[in-house]
């Protein structure tokens, strides 16, 4: 666990930008895992028991330990980040893979079109075999396993 909070700081020392969304942000460890960092502890916890009840069926990705860390931002201000270890799936659509917003809305509105009855497949599985309802539904949220190709979903906020 030090390394992975090690790790951590020396990732926020550098600002870099990663992806995220709208209240998760991953940070890639090496070729296999990530961490997904939070602002806020229940919106980390809420990830965390859904993506593990995913996992357990093949829907969403291997889960590691959570972990808090803190840090000073460039401002002196303390920042508290609430973490867990995932697998690094690759996503359908990716804001960071793009400089500019369009290119990633380009990419998004491609994927959705291209994966529209997996994606939609996936949903249903989730509200059958875990009681997950997705009402964040767009290609972002959905990728790939590395390991097999495999597509499931890698986020469980509703937000």
């Amino acid at each position: 666990m030090k390394e992975c909070i090690l790790f951590m700081k020396n990732a926020y020392s550098e600002e870099k930008s990663y992806s995220h969304g709208v209240e998760c942000e991953f940070i890639p460890f090496d070729n296999y895992w990530g961490i997904k960092t939070y602002y806020n502890k229940k919106k980390r916890d809420e990830n965390y028991d859904w993506q593990i009840k995913a996992n357990e069926y093949g829907l969403g990705p291997d889960v590691g330990s959570k972990f808090q860390f803190s840090y000073y931002d460039k401002n002196n201000k303390k920042v508290t980040k609430y973490c867990f270890i995932t697998e690094a799936v690759e996503p359908l659509a990716d804001n960071g893979r793009h400089d500019w917003y369009e290119d990633f809305l380009n990419e998004l509105e491609n994927k959705e079109i291209e994966f529209a009855e997996e994606i939609d497949n996936i949903c249903l599985e989730l509200e059958d075999k875990i009681g997950f309802y997705m009402r964040d539904k767009h290609a972002a949220n959905f990728g790939r396993r590395r390991s097999d190709g495999f597509l499931m979903c890698i986020d469980f906020g509703n937000d």
